[in-house]
């Protein structure tokens, strides 16, 4: 993605901030085209593994990211990888720059409150920036293979009810700043390789209805 402007972008004021915020951390977790693409979509397509671009649309999105594509020609071709798709320049224009348009992410009240990225084949890291995003209810990154540490400063997320980190690579402690999450429901971070004790602060989280820790290397009291 390129760099957000300051002006011409809907991404203005808390909302542009956010958005800035989420872009990184995408990245930083080796995110790749980070728009939300829909059925119907126009785009031009290749019919072989190499070769010339075709116009039509986009009929059918896989689970695996890749597109089933309906030509103009009345020809159709399913499973089309990303890399041998090619949308419209009006389409990037409109979407690069409105978060709106981003996959996973959700917008209340012109803020960013919750991100959906399971499964989206992310590696690399968390950023401490993601505490930034104060609105956020929701975060989702289960089934990646994000690794290093959990950052403190995800207690900074006043409003999450829930986090799901399950089934990645993550290491290091459990921070005691997650304590501070104190409107967390759900919590799910089994399945990495996280270590050292289960911190006294998650106390503080009296609404945790669904807790999960199991195939860690976590050890002390519970």
């Amino acid at each position: 993605l390129i760099n957000l402007p300051t002006e011409g972008c809907r991404n203005t004021g808390k909302l542009g901030e956010d958005a800035k915020v989420v872009q990184a951390c995408w990245e930083a977790m080796g995110g790749k085209n980070l728009l939300k693409v829909n059925n119907g979509e126009r785009c031009t397509a290749q019919k072989g593994r190499q070769g010339e671009f075709f116009p039509g649309k986009i009929g059918y999105i896989n689970g695996d990211g890749s597109y089933d594509i309906r030509f103009d020609d009345g020809d159709s071709k399913d499973y089309v990888e990303k890399d041998s798709v090619r949308f419209e320049p009006s389409f990037l224009a409109e979407k690069e720059h409105n978060v709106r348009h981003w996959k996973g992410v959700n917008i209340e009240d012109n803020r960013v409150t919750s991100i959906d990225w399971a499964g989206c084949k992310l590696s690399g890291t968390l950023l401490k920036d993601i505490g930034q995003l104060d609105m956020l209810t929701s975060l989702k990154l289960s089934n990646n293979s994000i690794s290093g540490s959990i950052p403190a400063e995800m207690g900074g997320l006043k409003k999450l009810k829930a986090l799901y980190l399950t089934g990645n690579k993550l290491t290091g402690a459990i921070p005691a700043a997650i304590g501070d999450c104190k409107q967390l429901e759900d919590l799910a971070i089994q399945n990495n390789e996280l270590s050292g004790p289960i911190p006294q602060t998650l106390g503080n989280c009296d609404k945790i209805e669904a807790f999960f820790l199991n195939h860690n290397k976590l050890d002390g009291e519970i």
